[in-house]
């Protein structure tokens, strides 16, 4: 068995970058995706990020309170906008949710996106579905998913995770030793 993670980055839109990164399952023929994952970035020197995120979509607009002016909200302790990375989607093929796919993606997304940002964001709040058989984690699922993970709830459903004092490479060591041996078994 091996976990391949795959970014793929389309052209940017706006002033922010959109990424998609897609995790493989490969047990021999054939390879599966078992997670995915969809992230906005908003480098440094971004004129108005709030602005451009609220005008992006409604998911990325939930951001938007995480800027003042130019500059990343004083709440969240950093010093200048060193960039922000938002996980704003993840999705794991059912019979996987739960075993550590989703967190293992974002965190070795992280580390290849990090480009030494300041600070990674996240909701709380569940996708809606759309047709009636899709599934997703409840609130109270996704909240113990990124608390596990390292982020801490900085304002009402938004989470933050300092990418500065976050080791990822153990972070993501620790869920595929925690999570993923069930994987195992393809």
């Amino acid at each position: 068995m091996q976990l391949t993670a795959y970014l793929m980055a389309p052209e940017p839109e706006d002033e922010i970058e959109q990424w998609r990164a897609t995790l493989l399952l490969d047990c021999g023929d054939p390879v599966r995706g078992v997670a995915s994952a969809e992230f906005l970035i908003v480098p440094p020197g971004t004129p108005s990020p709030g602005v451009a995120l609220d005008a992006l979509s409604a998911a990325a607009a939930e951001f938007a309170c995480m800027f003042v002016g130019d500059d990343l909200n004083e709440s969240l302790e950093c010093e200048a906008l060193a960039g922000l990375i938002v996980v704003e989607r993840v999705q794991v093929v059912a019979g996987l949710q739960g075993k550590g796919p989703g967190p293992l993606l974002v965190a070795e997304a992280l580390k290849r996106l990090g480009r030494d940002f300041a600070v990674a964001a996240c909701s709380d709040r569940p996708f809606v579905a759309v047709k009636p058989t899709d599934r997703f984690a409840d609130r109270s699922q996704i909240r113990r998913m990124v608390r596990d993970f390292g982020f801490v709830e900085w304002n009402d459903g938004l989470w933050t995770l300092d990418l500065a004092t976050t080791d990822l490479e153990a972070t993501r060591r620790a869920i595929r030793e925690a999570r993923l041996p069930p994987l195992a078994d393809c």
